[in-house]
């Protein structure tokens, strides 16, 4: 602190510094009571004075304007300190399935005001594991923030910045990454099975579900559908063959944002044809099962 008037001192001008401490900023002077509602900065002039009738006078020039302050014949200035807040959170990770909603993902952060401080907070993405040189996210400037859904499959990287504010001095800290990871969204492979008489052909169709956001196979790069791919060759005679659809390629994967994780088999059921008898000149003739017999 400073003291002015003391131990019967005439008067003087003192020009006001920045002190320096460690680990924090300096904000400015607090004036003593009955000032004590006065703060001044660095640069700011102390003038005191005595008069031919004794009388003390005190000026603070403060941004280049005077102000008479009159008595007490002393005045104590006491530093004040901002330190940047001390900021958990977010999340370390985060894990989401590609289609989740607008509020799946809450990221947050804590962080205590001082006295007389004021706490602001920004988010930012980042393209790497880093709370610096991040992209400035529009609008998230709350202690919380809900990743947008949308995100493709992948890890993306958010944080926060809380800015401790105080004596229009402000000091900003950056909080740790929060790493959410977003897996491919599952999908449902299924032949549904059918019926059909011999020497019909078996429609063998596959429905895929699971797509999200009104998304369909049509509209995605690289979709490579899954279908049965028996040898229709061995689909011929009358029986029961259970089918489960899959890929030529088995390490094919749907798109980007998919994966094929279910396949489910059905039944072909190949009936008996229905019997077809006609007359010739030996007799009847009668064809089924493909093989041709003649009733006499």
């Amino acid at each position: 602190s400073y003291a002015l008037g003391e131990g019967g001192d005439p008067g003087g001008a003192l020009v006001l510094r920045a002190p320096f401490r460690h680990g924090y900023q300096f904000v400015g002077w607090q004036v003593s009571a009955p000032y004590s509602d006065l703060f001044l900065h660095a640069d700011d002039i102390i003038s005191y004075s005595v008069d031919n009738g004794g009388t003390p006078h005190l000026v603070v020039t403060a941004g280049g304007t005077a102000q008479e302050l009159g008595v007490p014949a002393s005045l104590t200035l006491t530093a004040q300190w901002l330190k940047g807040s001390e900021v958990t959170g977010p999340e370390e990770t985060a894990n989401l399935v590609y289609g989740y909603g607008a509020f799946d993902c809450m990221l947050a952060v804590g962080a205590s005001a001082g006295a007389g401080e004021t706490l602001s907070y920004q988010w930012y993405q980042s393209d790497s594991k880093t709370n610096q040189g991040g992209t400035l996210i529009g609008g998230a400037t709350g202690a919380s923030y809900y990743v947008p859904k949308g995100l493709g499959v992948g890890e993306h990287y958010y944080y926060c910045q809380v800015t401790s504010t105080r004596g229009g001095v402000s000091a900003i800290t950056a909080s740790a990454v929060s790493t959410v990871t977003v897996k491919p969204a599952p999908l449902t492979v299924t032949y549904a099975g059918e019926t059909i008489s011999f020497g019909d052909t078996p429609q063998l169709k596959v429905t895929v579900t699971g797509f999200v956001y009104g998304e369909t196979p049509e509209g995605l790069s690289g979709y490579q559908a899954p279908a049965i791919l028996a040898d229709p060759s061995t689909l011929t005679a009358v029986g029961t063959y259970e089918l489960k659809p899959s890929n030529a390629d088995p390490d094919a994967n749907a798109t980007a944002n998919y994966q094929f994780a279910n396949y489910v088999p059905g039944n072909l059921i190949i009936n008996p044809a229905s019997m077809a008898a006609g007359v010739t000149a030996g007799g009847v003739a009668v064809i089924y099962d493909g093989n041709g017999y003649s009733i006499t």
